[in-house]
């Protein structure tokens, strides 16, 4: 896990000014973009291997954790979209909802079953710490 404190100084030098800034803007795009999707992959990639072991379906939370990356992902990505333009909120809800959600939705998800069918299925934890090994695909 990677910390840094940047981003919360940006976010009070905006609020004191009331209008965000460039930097601020492109270090929650980075956020967004980078890290959400990180995130959900490796979490519901987890998800999958801990229920492909255990027979239990994935818990909640990792189901509530991916669907807060998702919602990252959209806004972030929709905020790109209206760089330096200024939508009405109708306009920022409709890219959201029609272009943005289901591009991050399909990607993740796509990306995660990938991940998923590129390595043996583990049906045991010992078979899961065996399988533990990196497998390369180019």
């Amino acid at each position: 896990v990677v910390l840094s404190g940047e981003h919360l100084v940006l976010l009070w030098q905006d609020f004191a000014s009331g209008q965000e800034s460039r930097e601020c803007m492109w270090t929650t795009v980075v956020e967004g973009l980078v890290e959400a999707p990180c995130s959900i992959v490796l979490t519901f990639y987890t998800a999958l291997l801990t229920s492909a072991t255990s027979g239990q379906p994935p818990s909640a939370l990792f189901f509530a954790s991916g669907l807060a990356s998702l919602a990252n992902i959209t806004v972030c990505s929709t905020k790109l979209h209206f760089y330096g333009g200024d939508p009405g909120w109708a306009d920022w809800l409709l890219v959201a909802a029609t272009q943005k959600f289901p591009a991050a939705a399909a990607q993740t998800i796509s990306f995660i079953v990938f991940a998923f069918a590129m390595r043996p299925v583990p049906t045991t934890v010992a078979d899961l710490q065996r399988h533990s090994s990196c497998f390369l695909v180019f």
